[in-house]
């Protein structure tokens, strides 16, 4: 994204890379052992999950399925769902397998990179589109403010 907004001269968003190291130090101190690292659906958001009272919950759309933290999809479902159904979700979670304390503290910062990665991942896709420059622009200044936004919150 700091390509993005260096090209178009629109913030300095140097005030974040403090936050940034810091998010990177806290992640990098996730186990990579089968306890915290395995098999994740990788895209469980609202459109990927149906349920019916007959038939319950059917996940779908295992495209983006891979090896990765677990909580990764905890943290899109947090991005995807109010807190009282995320905090559901997160119960019911653990009850099959429980979280440690690095991980349950993780999901918040792992949810915050998926943000930023998304918006990345919109200005990758729209510039290989040819889109034009105010589209992007528009893309580039949410992303600023998604910036201003997690650098606002206290980090845990």
């Amino acid at each position: 994204m700091e390509k993005y907004i260096g090209i178009l001269k629109l913030s300095d968003i140097s005030f974040f890379k403090t936050r940034s190291k810091l998010m990177h130090e806290h992640l990098s101190q996730l186990p990579s052992g089968n306890e915290a690292f395995g098999l994740i659906h990788g895209d469980l958001n609202l459109s990927n999950v149906h349920y019916s009272p007959e038939h319950g919950f059917k996940i779908f759309d295992f495209d983006h399925c891979a090896y990765g933290w677990r909580i990764h999809d905890l943290a899109v479902t947090k991005l995807c769902f109010n807190q009282r159904i995320y905090n559901q979700i997160l119960e019911g979670y653990q009850l099959i397998r429980p979280l440690s304390l690095l991980e349950e503290k993780s999901i918040d910062i792992y949810s915050d990179v998926l943000l930023l990665r998304k918006s990345k991942d919109i200005l990758d896709m729209m510039k290989s589109e040819g889109s034009p420059e105010e589209q992007i622009r528009g893309v580039v200044t949410n992303a600023i403010d998604t910036l201003n936004m997690l650098f606002e919150r206290p980090f845990n």
